[in-house]
């Protein structure tokens, strides 16, 4: 009998859930209805894309002085610099060692108001010392998605002896495993990340990483032997 209302508790909480959602768009699609039947959508339709034009436009490399607009944003970013304005006060003018400020870091966020139903965290690290310079911000983001870990207290932990990999087969009898592919990525220590990285940033970071491959290759009985080919369009 337990069981049985635990059941009907969570169906009634999903049909509250459902009806509530149909509601905001049924008062989204009346709302749109009167507008047209009063004759003042031109006038609204004026004022968003103003709004929107001036959202676009937030710059990349500083921030202004005054924090634009954030109505309809749904970004967790947004939301926090909503509820906290004093965060963007007191980051605005700050900079990472390598230049980097809050500007590139809240662009996306700011210049895509995404969706009310999926919250995007509308922020990116410039470099690796963003994390640190605008952490108050960081922080706050951060904390909706590890929800059981406290970013402000956990610590990275960085365990890279390649003493600890094993030669054992995943699949001794080949009968299900058929290929296994491993990807990895990282960024560089001393370049900016994709958000603020310059075009000569891009091409020392290539520049760095085939000069280590290709001492790999002429290395004596190296098994990494091979040609690196830049992609058309590079450089």
């Amino acid at each position: 009998q337990e069981q049985e209302q635990q059941q009907q508790q969570s169906y009634n909480d999903k049909e509250e859930k459902k009806g509530f959602h149909e509601e905001q768009l049924t008062g989204s699609s009346l709302a749109l209805r009167d507008t047209e039947a009063t004759g003042d959508g031109d006038e609204q339709s004026d004022e968003d894309e103003s709004w929107q034009d001036d959202a676009a436009d937030f710059p990349f490399d500083h921030c202004p002085e005054d924090l634009p607009g954030l109505y309809d944003h749904h970004s967790v970013a947004c939301r926090v610099l909503a509820e906290k304005p004093e965060l963007y006060h007191n980051f605005k003018h700050k900079r990472t060692s390598l230049g980097s400020t809050l500007a590139p870091c809240i662009k996306p966020g700011i210049d895509t108001p995404g969706c009310v139903f999926f919250n995007t965290l509308g922020l990116v690290a410039a470099d690796a010392e963003c994390y640190e310079v605008f952490r108050e911000l960081f922080d706050e983001v951060l904390l909706t998605r590890t929800l059981r870990v406290d970013p402000r207290r956990a610590r990275h932990h960085n365990d890279s002896s390649y003493f600890k990999l094993t030669n054992t087969p995943l699949d001794p009898s080949g009968k299900f495993v058929l290929k296994v592919r491993v990807a990895c990525a990282r960024s560089l220590s001393g370049f900016r990340m994709p958000p603020s990285c310059s075009s000569e940033e891009r091409l020392a970071v290539e520049e760095l990483i085939v000069k280590n491959l290709t001492s790999l290759s002429a290395s004596e009985g190296s098994k990494w032997v091979g040609e690196y080919h830049r992609a058309l369009g590079d450089g």
